[in-house]
């Protein structure tokens, strides 16, 4: 598969899901708080790569899932994604005054607004999960919601955030790295995917096939984002050219341990093979 398709199969997915976005998020209805469902429809509108989402649809694909559950599921995931950009933006954090080629929230709507964007976001994404229209079985459905809280909370994303706070007075060692890349990026990639799974009550070895390939291919992503990040930090950049070299060494055996998690499933799993290829050669 060329890089050509995956490409068109992103875009379209980045399309369908844009349209879910504009369906499920509050509108603006002339009311007290509007300035806040402004600057969440703001940002989870905004363009972008739409990974998570595009893993989920993806792996319901494999699964035969219904697609209207997996696109409701794909959107949750991208809302809890756009909350932590939100908030990763925030003069406390990363302090990004853009964010996607337009000013961050908290520089057009000003942060105390940005942090309630950032939490309606998270809280609306579980509304969603939560919503029988996401699956007509309320078992699935409670098992998407606590599934996805863990790999989001304090042994997850935000426990990763955490550690990055701490790098930034400590220095990690490479094992402390590696933990860090899993909790702050790879255990979303890791549900994403086996979210698909999920809502087509696909068996434990699909699922957990599904979600290993998430998360080794999640591990690489945020490698290869710190790896751009540096390149274009020259200067603030602490990590020695030894220790970059060995990061990139793991994070191609990510994508090769990632590839043969979804051998099982042959060529219905050729994009997710090319886009773990596409995810350790990107340069944005």
């Amino acid at each position: 598969m060329s890089h050509s398709l995956l490409k068109q199969k992103m875009l379209e997915t980045a399309a369908l899901l844009q349209e879910c976005l504009s369906e499920i998020l509050p509108v603006p209805q002339g009311l007290e708080e509007d300035s806040l469902l402004e600057a969440m429809r703001y940002s989870a509108l905004s363009p972008g790569k739409r990974i998570r989402p595009f893993l989920t649809l993806t792996s319901a694909t494999i699964c035969n899932g219904h697609m209207p559950y997996a696109l409701r599921v794909a959107s949750a995931i991208e809302l809890i994604h756009t909350y932590s950009l939100i908030h990763d933006d925030l003069p406390a954090l990363d302090n990004d005054d853009y964010r996607r080629g337009i000013p961050s929230c908290h520089n057009k709507f000003g942060e105390a607004t940005a942090i309630l964007a950032g939490d309606g976001l998270l809280t609306y994404a579980f509304e969603v999960l939560a919503d029988q229209a996401t699956h007509h079985d309320g078992q699935v459905r409670a098992e998407l919601v606590q599934l996805v809280a863990q790999a989001i909370g304090c042994k997850g994303m935000i426990g990763g955030q955490a550690i990055d706070l701490s790098a930034q007075s400590i220095n990690l060692d490479f094992n402390s790295k590696i933990r860090l890349q899993n909790m702050k990026t790879a255990q979303l990639f890791g549900i994403s995917c086996e979210a698909g799974a999920i809502i087509s009550q696909a068996d434990m070895i699909v699922r957990k096939a599904l979600r290993q390939y998430g998360v080794n291919v999640g591990i690489a992503f945020q490698i290869r984002d710190d790896v751009l990040d540096g390149q274009k930090n020259v200067a603030e950049n602490e990590t020695s050219s030894l220790e970059q070299e060995r990061l990139i060494q793991y994070g191609q055996q990510m994508i090769t341990e990632g590839v043969k998690c979804v051998e099982i499933f042959n060529d219905d799993a050729s994009l997710l093979r090319e886009l773990a290829h596409f995810v350790s050669n990107r340069e944005y």
